[in-house]
């Protein structure tokens, strides 16, 4: 599996979880970002794995959408499940 920089294997499925959770959640980018506090675009580079949330705003996504995304995103690896997909 590929690595980031820092090292860190989870932080590649954050992108496809942050996806899955919105969109399983029926909402566009837009609105999701809007409920989060950022912009779109933000929002877009961290689904594409072009940037990773802050702590901050990782606590912002759980009070959101009630979910935790490193979480949800641990559990999708530990159980082989590719976030993103039904």
């Amino acid at each position: 599996m590929k690595q980031t920089p820092e090292g860190s294997i989870a932080t590649l499925l954050l992108g496809a979880a942050a996806r899955d959770l919105r969109r399983s959640r029926n909402l566009s980018q837009r609105e999701m970002a809007k409920r989060l506090g950022i912009t779109p675009v933000h929002l877009c580079n961290i689904e594409k794995d072009k940037s990773s949330p802050s702590l901050k705003l990782l606590n912002r996504w759980r009070a959101v959408v009630g979910i935790d995304l490193y979480g949800h995103a641990l559990c999708c690896e530990a159980y082989g499940v590719k976030a993103g997909t039904k």
